[in-house]
């Protein structure tokens, strides 16, 4: 599987849409890492919502410091060798995708971008 880390600031709605487009679209590609942030109460409670409807299993993370909870990850994940992709909450998909990860040995970057 591969690692998506997914970072997300008041949207809570839009995250919870790039969540279930995650589970119909490509379902058991992902280990989701969602890392985010809010400006009131409003907010953290739309999230605390997400996290219990939601589809899709994920780990999530108020961001405390934003450089280093990313690094964090991402240090976190390639200690192991494993592939890290990466999202914001105004993703979607809107289709399906497939990743071969047998051809992604020197890959840097992919984009799921129309």
């Amino acid at each position: 599987m591969i690692d998506l880390i997914i970072w997300s600031k008041d949207r809570a709605a839009q995250l919870d849409l790039l969540l279930r487009s995650l589970e119909e679209f490509m379902p058991n590609t992902f280990n989701v890492n969602v890392v985010f942030t809010y400006s009131d109460e409003k907010y953290r409670m739309a999230y605390n919502n997400v996290l219990s409807t939601s589809p899709v299993a994920f780990h999530m993370k108020d961001e405390t410091n934003f450089r280093e909870d990313t690094m964090l990850n991402i240090e976190n994940k390639l200690s192991n060798n494993d592939l890290v992709a990466f999202a914001t909450d105004d993703t979607v998909l809107i289709r399906p995708a497939e990743f071969k990860t047998e051809y992604m040995d020197n890959v840097s970057v992919f984009s799921l971008r129309l």
